[in-house]
């Protein structure tokens, strides 16, 4: 009977999957909490705070070592992690740009790329053996401006993103997706083509991959529409595009993130102002992309959300409403419908499942 015990309490700590979340710190955030995600059931525990940092907003994962990467204040973050979720912090560096908002490492393990904002730059740093910051490789200045007459009047880079050693970073500001090789110790350099235009006006700001790498889809912030590219090498060429909004919408909005589910069949993206999870159905035969439903988010300004691993479940972030709302989500049918498990989180701008096995 003991063991029987043992084994029924290993399982449940073994359902908690730990989730760090990032936040804006001009509020009552203090930097990074966490909490316990069940997968079988949804439920997410309330937070507890993991790390004092100033505006960590965006987490990334390090591919093979127990490390996670913050964006801050004009730097870059590096912390381990242990399986409670806990952060202790390796170091951080100046990123020699301004707002940083977005980063990821590459498949490799060797270099972090940075999306700074505010300066419309491309900051990489190498990564030593432990996972930790090596000195700033280098920054690379945007050039450009486009259609709209606030946001679009100066580069404003907005992603990184990779696919092998190919790095997509959608710049904002003038209506571009730079594209960038890893090139061993050297860093990044221009791949060939250099970007991949979008329209004018789009303003495009996040890019996901599909699990299979053939196809890439962009979420454009400023005329509210999902994209899709055919992957070919290093080329990516439009497939489709969908907007995320009710046809009779005339309200303001600006899109968020954009992510594909584990199968590969559906893309969901996030509406601020409209505030709600767009789903796609893709064919990945004509490369096509048809939205299916516009599901009300329950939270104000959902900046970011997070399909939880298994592909069941849906994280949704409320920068205004300081909360999470947890989602069921069908694989099968595409179907996104609230389960009412909401907890509270301050100014939530990003969600990062850890491995269960870290």
């Amino acid at each position: 009977m003991k063991s029987i015990l043992l084994l029924l309490a290993s399982a449940a700590v073994s359902a908690a999957t730990p989730v760090l979340i990032g936040t804006r710190t001009n509020g009552e955030s203090k930097g990074i909490y966490a909490a316990d995600f069940d997968d079988s059931t949804g439920k997410l525990s309330d937070v507890r705070l993991v790390a004092l940092a100033q505006n960590p907003g965006f987490l990334a994962l390090h591919p093979d070592k127990p490390v996670v990467y913050a964006t801050g204040k004009n730097a870059a973050a590096a912390y381990s992690y242990g399986k409670d979720g806990s952060l202790k912090l390796l170091n951080s560096f100046s990123t020699q740009g301004t707002n940083p908002c977005h980063l990821e490492v590459d498949p490799g393990g060797k270099l972090l790329a940075v999306a700074n904002y505010g300066d419309g730059t491309l900051s990489w740093f190498p990564l030593a053996e432990n996972g930790s910051l090596k000195k700033l490789g280098a920054v690379i200045q945007f050039e450009g401006s486009s259609a709209h007459p606030q946001r679009q009047t100066a580069p404003h880079a907005h992603g990184a993103h990779f696919l092998g050693d190919l790095l997509a970073v959608p710049d904002l500001g003038t209506d571009r997706v730079m594209l960038y090789r890893t090139d061993g110790d050297s860093g990044l350099k221009p791949s060939e083509p250099a970007f991949v235009k979008a329209q004018p006006g789009d303003g495009p700001r996040h890019l996901t991959f599909s699990p299979d790498g053939k196809f890439a889809f962009a979420i454009h912030e400023l005329s509210s529409v999902a994209e899709a590219y055919r992957v070919d090498g290093g080329k990516l060429t439009s497939t489709s595009r969908s907007s995320t909004l009710p046809d009779d919408w005339e309200g303001q909005n600006t899109t968020a993130e954009i992510e594909v589910d584990p199968t590969g069949k559906w893309v969901l993206a996030s509406n601020r102002g409209h505030d709600s999870i767009v789903v796609f159905r893709f064919d990945a035969e004509d490369g096509s992309l048809e939205r299916k439903a516009i599901v009300p988010a329950g939270a104000k300004i959902p900046r970011h959300f997070k399909i939880a691993p298994g592909g069941r479940w849906v994280l949704v972030a409320g920068q205004d409403s300081n909360d999470i709302h947890v989602f069921a989500f069908d694989p099968e049918t595409g179907e996104l419908k609230g389960t009412g498990n909401t907890v509270s989180v301050p100014s939530p701008i990003c969600v990062l499942f850890l491995p269960v096995d870290a």
